[in-house]
């Protein structure tokens, strides 16, 4: 017997097929997307804006953090190198992984027009360092393709580079080191508390 389509409340009608019968889903552009980030929309389960899964992938990006009023969640590595979030150092929001959650969500609507160049799906929100570079990347995309990734959490720097430009990091690393060097050496000669009085 033919497919049937029956309309359950509001949105689309779902299919029922009759028993021996398997569903064509090539023919149906709406059932094609087979990647492997993005989600089943009937999964209840919490998914992360950014990457669009869930917990299962806690290990390679991890904890993914919920935050239920906004109905949002987000993976901490997808927050932490994505360039338009805030990482807090007081604890009053410790509970979504010291991220400002505003500023999450608004990364999370910007990421919903970028898509990856490696996947092609939005919510790919971390970009090459280098400005003049358009890469930008999921979290997990950017590790299988071969990009760089910096972490310095001491001096909190989190950065990509793409895999054409993952050379630069260490001409960077230098310039990052001199400045440093000049703003001490600046504090250190301005300071009136650095300075020792002459006897007189």
């Amino acid at each position: 017997s033919p497919v049937k389509e029956k309309k359950i409340g509001k949105g689309k009608p779902r299919k029922l097929i009759s028993r021996g019968q398997s569903e064509d889903t090539t023919s149906n552009g709406t059932d094609r997307d087979r990647s492997p980030h993005r989600s089943n929309s009937s999964d209840p389960r919490p998914k992360c804006g950014f990457c669009h899964v869930g917990e299962e992938e806690n290990e390679a990006r991890g904890k993914l953090h919920i935050f239920s009023a906004k109905k949002a969640a987000a993976h901490y590595k997808c927050m932490l190198f994505s360039s338009g979030t805030v990482q807090l150092t007081t604890t009053s929001r410790a509970e979504f992984g010291d991220f400002d959650i505003k500023t999450v969500l608004q990364e999370i609507k910007r990421g919903k027009r970028m898509r990856c160049t490696l996947c092609s799906q939005p919510g790919a929100t971390i970009g090459c360092e280098i400005k003049a570079c358009v890469k930008t990347y999921h979290y997990h995309c950017g590790v299988q393709d071969q990009a760089k990734y910096i972490e310095n959490m001491s001096r909190g720097i989190y950065k990509l580079y793409c895999k054409n430009h993952s050379g630069n990091e260490e001409r960077d690393e230098e310039d990052e080191e001199r400045e440093s060097r000049s703003q001490k050496e600046l504090t250190d000669c301005c300071d009136p508390s650095q300075q020792q009085l002459s006897g007189n």
